[in-house]
């Protein structure tokens, strides 16, 4: 019996220390799902085209469904592996910077430039 309580004690600890990055993972994520959703919207109900030069190469090679979801996947990519490294570098106390303040940032960043394309609906 006491081993059960010390595996959840040890699970529940696990997930109160990083519950804070897991959420700000999941709102970046969501916020990244919400531009790719809104962006194709966009592209496919008015003259607007995608702002990213980057993005806009994919789209041209693959289409606009294809061609954001592979720029996004990338993006969305590279931002998580910067941010295991980050992790890192806060656990070693390099940094001060709390890579889930990364992450909401990020979040709030484009959910804002997602919402842009709402002016043009």
């Amino acid at each position: 019996m006491e081993n059960i309580e010390h595996h959840l004690k040890k699970r529940n600890s696990w997930f109160h220390h990083y519950r804070q990055l897991l959420l700000a993972t999941v709102a970046y994520i969501l916020a990244n799902v919400f531009d790719h959703l809104i962006t194709i919207y966009g592209l496919a109900n008015t003259n607007a085209i995608e702002g990213n030069p980057v993005a806009r190469n994919y789209i041209a090679h693959f289409g606009p469904e294809i061609g954001l979801l592979i720029f996004k996947t990338i993006m969305v990519s590279l931002v998580l592996l910067g941010i295991i490294g980050f992790i890192i570098l806060y656990q070693k106390k390099k940094t001060r910077i709390k890579p889930e303040m990364i992450l909401s940032i990020g979040a709030i960043m484009t959910f804002l430039g997602a919402c842009i394309w709402l002016t043009h609906f």
